[in-house]
């Protein structure tokens, strides 16, 4: 898998297949993200694209309100290493700073999924905000999608043991010392020692 970790990296070299990115944070690829990683998988093979994975680095809320920040569930190593055992071609961690946290929608769209990646379809979970004060919602995507040319897959939530899997659910459960349902909504049931010790800064 390549990564990028520039703010404009070229993406050229796949003008010619074309893209199909997920966007998030992916901060565990627990259950509910492996969900989107296999729809980004099947969209990019029936449209015989490159697939990609959009993340940003550090999570906006360590730039944007420190204080309240919350704990990481994986390094970006981590992230990009169970990413890549999913199959995803190329990983594209954004470098986050205060001139992208102030890009309107319309703008965010314009900047990375349009001008940067030529997306052909965009992949996101139910509840994906994007732009100034995440005021850009899955189905505004879908407008901007009708707009600039490219499809948009959104996937529903993902349930596991009566859950909504979510990274805020997995810090909770860790929190509470629930560590084997907190392994189970990661989708990594036999995780070693360390996923108590992942509840940290």
């Amino acid at each position: 898998m390549i990564i990028e970790r520039s703010a404009r990296p070229d993406f050229s070299r796949y003008k010619d297949r074309g893209t199909v990115c997920a966007i998030g944070t992916f901060d565990g690829v627990h259950l509910g993200h492996r969900r989107i990683l296999d729809m980004l998988l099947r969209e990019a093979k029936a449209r015989f694209a490159t697939s990609v994975v959009m993340t940003f680095e550090p999570h906006p809320l360590e730039v944007l309100a420190p204080l309240v920040a919350p704990c990481r569930l994986t390094t970006l190593e981590e992230k990009a290493r169970l990413i890549e055992e999913q199959g995803v071609q190329v990983l594209w961690a954004v470098p986050f700073t205060l001139d992208v946290a102030t890009l309107d929608a319309e703008r965010f769209v314009k900047t990375f999924i349009v001008e940067t990646l030529g997306c052909k379809c965009v992949v996101v979970g139910f509840n994906f905000t994007f732009g100034h004060h995440g005021a850009g919602t899955a189905k505004d995507l879908e407008r901007f999608g009708e707009k600039y040319g490219f499809d948009v897959k959104i996937v529903g939530a993902v349930r596991h043991l009566g859950m909504v899997v979510s990274s805020s659910m997995i810090r909770r459960l860790l929190s509470e010392g629930r560590y084997d349902i907190a392994r189970a909504l990661l989708g990594r049931p036999q995780e070693d020692a360390r996923v108590p010790h992942l509840f940290t800064r």
